[in-house]
């Protein structure tokens, strides 16, 4: 079984992160527009995303 590239995992883990963050704002009482939170999750994502490293992979031997 393969692990899964931290490209891959850190941005989905950063993007859930945000997204419970809105959430404890809104229970806090502070309103979040739908858009601001959906941009908070893609740009968080992306930033995270861009700076993850690929995980390494085993060098394949092509016969």
């Amino acid at each position: 079984m393969s692990r899964v590239d931290a490209k891959v995992a850190r941005p989905t883990l950063a993007g859930a992160l945000a997204t419970v963050l809105v959430f404890a704002a809104g229970l806090a009482g502070v309103e979040v527009p739908a858009e601001v939170a959906a941009s908070a999750v893609v740009v968080l994502g992306a930033v995270v995303g861009y700076f993850s490293p690929h995980t390494p992979r085993p060098e394949l031997n092509e016969s």
